[in-house]
């Protein structure tokens, strides 16, 4: 079972992921993205956290990194954001542990910061290939790589809007248990 969740920046994407994995009975683990606001209260970045969860326990941040901040600093940029490729590193090594484990892989998001690695492109491939569960937050941007993921074979896309999100959250549950198919 694979499945990705686009959608337009801020519809709830990753608040559906937690929502979803806070009712997952088994293992869950991988990455996050989470906003990093400045003292004005605005985004000023992004961190990687590498989460885990274990057969019923909740979710929790067991590592993070700062992926991206908006200042000026030496490396690649993606728009206004200075990446930090030592974060990306990380998330690699969190996706591969949790397929490792087993149960649900989290990829929660993978987009236009994150793209910007071939490992972890290739990471992303391998969960896509692997035989654990995924689900994933999908950038809407036209980028060659994030279309070739919305038509892999066996690959399940669902957009979410604010006005869908709840729905989603109790139309998916029964899904991640293994109870039905999408």
């Amino acid at each position: 079972m694979k499945l990705l969740l686009t959608g337009a920046p801020r519809s709830g994407k990753s608040t559906l992921v937690r929502r979803l994995v806070d009712g997952f009975p088994g293992n869950a683990g991988g990455m996050m993205v989470a906003e990093l606001l400045g003292p004005d209260g605005r985004r000023c970045g992004f961190e990687v956290q590498v989460v885990w969860q274990s057969a019923g326990g909740g979710l929790r941040v067991v590592d993070r990194q700062v992926l991206a901040e908006a200042a000026p600093a030496p490396g690649a940029r993606v728009g206004r954001y200075a990446l930090r490729p030592e974060a990306l590193t990380l998330a690699v090594q969190a996706l591969d542990a949790a397929m490792h484990e087993g149960g649900l892989v989290i990829v929660d998001e993978v987009g236009p910061l994150q793209i910007t690695s071939p490992a972890f492109r290739d990471a992303v491939l391998r969960c896509l290939d692997g035989p654990t569960s995924l689900l994933a937050t999908v950038a809407q941007s036209e980028d060659p790589f994030l279309a070739l993921l919305k038509a892999r074979p066996g690959v399940r896309v669902m957009e979410v809007t604010r006005q869908n999100r709840g729905h989603l959250a109790e139309g998916l549950q029964p899904w991640l248990r293994g109870e039905h198919r999408i």
